[in-house]
């Protein structure tokens, strides 16, 4: 997912399904809040009066944080074999060799013959949808009262652990 909105129940998912295997997708603050913000904007400003970008801004940057520093005392007691980290980046970067070390991570069979294809075959086809419907989500962090070097002191240390090169 690239929502954050999991990481507040990690140790809910944990304990109804034990076993299960965690992908944890990273993305800097600076990028993630602010999408996020835009994305809750749409869906909530129709349905409230007086919404006010900046008081959302500050909601979501203050439960991003919050979000964060409980997945990490969840994840303090996983076995590394149990999650893997990908940095959104990566993803977009190469799709396919992304993928592949996930499977890699968690032991899994890996069909070179078929999955190349397959990543590909819907990358292109998530390309068609979006260039027919043509709609941008475009945003500023200003625009919900954030600043990108704010963002970055106030999580430099997630970012520092999953986002380094």
């Amino acid at each position: 997912m690239k929502c954050p909105l999991h990481l507040w129940y990690l140790d809910a998912l944990l304990e109804a399904f034990p076993d299960a295997r965690i992908i944890q997708m990273h993305r800097e603050a600076a990028e993630a809040i602010p999408s996020l913000c835009s994305l809750s904007e749409i869906m909530s400003d129709p349905f409230t009066l007086g919404f006010s970008r900046e008081r959302h801004g500050a909601f979501f940057r203050e439960f991003c944080r919050e979000g964060i520093d409980r997945s990490m005392k969840v994840r303090a007691r996983l076995s590394p074999d149990q999650i893997v980290d990908v940095r959104l980046r990566d993803l977009n970067q190469n799709p396919v060799g992304t993928v592949r070390s996930i499977y890699d991570h968690f032991d899994m069979s890996w069909d070179e013959s078929r999955m190349p294809g397959r990543i590909d075959a819907h990358l292109r086809a998530e390309k068609r949808r979006s260039d027919r419907h043509r709609h941008r989500h475009r945003y500023t962090p200003d625009q919900f009262g954030l600043t990108p070097s704010r963002l970055r002191a106030e999580f430099e240390d997630y970012e520092s652990i999953f986002l380094g090169d």
